[in-house]
């Protein structure tokens, strides 16, 4: 999970070439890796190899609403470079539950008999859709501070900020060193003790939660 999948991975060991019938997956953007995730000129490229091989392109977009202000085109176009994608109705929407399988009529088809194969099949879905589209409408407005292009704005800055500070530079460190997406992971120097004491005594003064749990090493 260092970097996000490249055209070069696909003719490197052990894929050596995309073959007709192959199903290529890209997580966009990435959260093992604080929200990193491919370049547009990677992900056409991609795209376009996934095709001239006969290969499929599909892509794992739980959280693609928080990196369509990396990219900065429209939502459409990036899904237009895959044959198939996965989206979350709860990941950065916020929704109670869900998610959504696009592609082709005959892909959903085969998705919805799998579904049901599978155990998952429910009585109705209309709350999680209902909900995930009032929340979309919400988090995509132009203004207001619920935009998902404001909260990019928001986040670079405040990265950008801290990390030209060298007070806070010797404790703290973020990966990747600038957004690519609504998310970002951030690395605090100290032993879990230390950081969990200290982090009491900010939340008792200021009444600021910085952190919900510490995820471990990185």
């Amino acid at each position: 999970f260092h970097r996000p999948l490249s055209p070069a991975d696909c003719s490197r060991p052990p894929v050596n070439g995309l073959r007709r019938g192959d199903v290529l997956v890209a997580e966009v953007p990435q959260r093992m890796n604080g929200g990193r995730t491919a370049s547009w000129e990677d992900l056409k490229e991609l795209s376009a190899m996934a095709r001239d091989a006969g290969a499929r392109l599909h892509m794992d977009g739980a959280r693609l609403w928080e990196v369509q202000p990396f990219y900065g085109v429209p939502l459409k176009e990036i899904c237009s470079l895959f044959q198939s994608v996965y989206v979350s109705f709860y990941k950065g929407l916020g929704g109670i539950s869900g998610a959504m399988l696009c592609g082709d009529d005959d892909f959903v088809a085969l998705g919805r008999d799998w579904r049901a194969r599978l155990g998952g099949s429910v009585f109705s879905l209309a709350p999680a859709w209902i909900d995930a589209r009032e929340q979309y409408r919400w988090c995509t407005a132009e203004d207001g501070g619920a935009a998902f292009k404001f909260r990019y704005q928001k986040l670079a800055e405040i990265v950008r900020a801290l990390s030209a500070d060298a007070s806070v530079r010797r404790v703290l460190r973020f990966e990747p060193l600038a957004p690519e997406a609504c998310l970002i992971h951030g690395y605090v120097r100290g032993s879990r003790g230390d950081l969990d004491a200290a982090h009491a005594i900010v939340q008792k003064t200021k009444g600021a939660k910085l952190w919900n749990a510490l995820r471990g090493r990185g």
